[in-house]
């Protein structure tokens, strides 16, 4: 679609100085230890100040996520990013899975679902979705980064916990379009 031609146009314009970052902080992050990466509490990634920071969190399942393991994951958000300047935070053992919502100054009604990547081991946040959702509100596209169940984490879903509360995401995005002046079309 015209849609998805523009985003993939917008994605392969990033700049040579946001190329540079985007390869020094993959480089930073092979060579540190996992023994020196601070860990940051829950509330720190929620509080995001940065410009292009996050505008709202919305809980996917409210009551909690069913099939909760007998033993509830600990969620912890470590930032690994070596210099700390280039962030590099990663959610491991996702608890309350999320979306953390960016809104665009102008929004013309697009929007996309993002979901980071991490081997199925951790949700890489801010080399995924925050940076490119900074990168597609400039344009006007709504953006939504999915904080996802974790399949290791023993949830009753097993495999099938991401694809769970991705398709409650969407649901999620397309009932409230309005509120986001998003067309649930454009999703």
């Amino acid at each position: 679609s015209d849609l998805s031609h523009h985003i993939w146009g917008l994605f392969m314009s990033l700049s040579r100085r946001e190329a540079l970052a985007g390869a020094a902080s993959v480089l930073a992050t092979r060579t540190a230890s996992a023994t020196d990466t601070p860990r940051l509490s829950l509330a720190a990634l929620e509080a995001a100040s940065a410009p292009t920071g996050p505008h709202q969190v919305v809980y996917l399942w409210p009551a909690g996520a069913p099939g909760l393991p007998r033993r509830p994951p600990n969620e912890q958000v470590v930032e690994r990013s070596q210099p700390p300047a280039l962030r590099d935070r990663a959610v491991f053992h996702t608890l309350r899975p999320r979306l953390i919502v960016f809104r665009p100054d102008n929004p013309n009604g697009a929007a996309l679902l993002l979901c980071p990547g991490g081997s199925y081991q951790r949700l890489a946040i801010d080399k995924e979705p925050y940076e490119a959702a900074a990168r597609f509100t400039r344009e006007g596209i709504t953006c939504f980064a999915l904080l996802y169940r974790i399949p290791g984490d023993n949830w009753a879903a097993g495999p099938d916990a991401p694809l769970q509360d991705a398709q409650r995401a969407m649901r999620v995005i397309r009932a409230r379009a309005h509120e986001w002046k998003i067309d649930p079309a454009r999703v």
